[in-house]
């Protein structure tokens, strides 16, 4: 099933997508420390995607299979869910500690290079 996710998970930044044949996974080389601004970025071109977390270097991944397209037709999550059946089973890691809620601000974000920055998105899952 078709998805993809970024999310922090305990102080590594993970990105994993999948177009139709499996998933594609990139986990960043550096660690992320609480209570501090950092900046992701996430690009994806057909099969290959980049995780670039603080301008580091780009952990780079491709997906499974031939398919170059991510079309999905499901809701946006920003931050966190509160019920994880909402979402799709193959974008969930099967640690436990991948539930935990994130609590965080969020500055900048950027989809398809339409920016949404109009104030500091302070999010405190429950």
């Amino acid at each position: 099933m078709r998805h993809v996710n970024f999310f922090v998970f305990p102080r590594l930044v993970k990105l994993r997508y999948d177009l139709g044949k499996g998933v594609g996974e990139a986990t960043s080389n550096s660690t992320v420390t609480l209570g501090t601004w950092h900046t992701v970025q996430v690009d994806r071109t057909a099969r290959s995607g980049n995780l670039i977390v603080n301008g580091g270097v780009p952990v780079r991944v491709t997906s499974p299979g031939t398919d170059v397209a991510l079309d999905v037709d499901s809701n946006f999550y920003l931050g966190g869910v509160h019920k994880l059946s909402n979402v799709n089973p193959n974008a969930v890691d099967n640690d436990p500690a991948f539930v935990q809620d994130f609590t965080g601000c969020i500055d900048h974000f950027e989809v398809c290079d339409s920016l949404y920055s109009d104030a500091v998105v302070c999010l405190f899952c429950c």
